[in-house]
């Protein structure tokens, strides 16, 4: 997990938005022993610098779909974790300008918002 923080700590310093965004992805997706906590807590910390790179690009859709590939995470660490995640995302999402209709109405689903899909698909 030193590597991981390593890489963390690399990708949080770039300054060039879709290069921290790909090497967040990297270490928020990385293969690994999910259920260390330590590496959580890598992951977790890349996962709230990755929404905050994809909030500054104003990527709306790609933060409803960073809810989703995060399933598998999700899966593996406590409910409050998961939770706290979520929230983070959602609220990064609301920040997008023009993202009202994404958070209301995903995929032209009229009767499932943004946290539904993400969390009862």
């Amino acid at each position: 997990t030193m590597a991981t923080q390593a890489a963390l700590d690399a990708a949080a310093k770039l300054e060039d938005l879709p290069a921290k965004e790909a090497a967040l992805r990297a270490v928020a997706f990385a293969e690994g022993a999910a259920a260390d906590a330590e590496t959580i807590k890598v992951k977790e910390a890349a996962v709230a610098l990755l929404s905050d790179a994809l909030t500054q690009q104003k990527k709306a859709a790609e933060l409803a779909q960073l809810l989703q590939d995060l399933r598998g995470f999700f899966a593996v660490i406590p409910k409050a974790k998961t939770a706290k995640i979520v929230r983070t995302v959602i609220d990064q999402v609301a920040k997008v300008p023009d993202s009202t209709e994404l958070q209301v109405r995903e995929r032209g689903k009229t009767d499932e918002s943004l946290c539904r899909l993400c969390l009862c698909s």
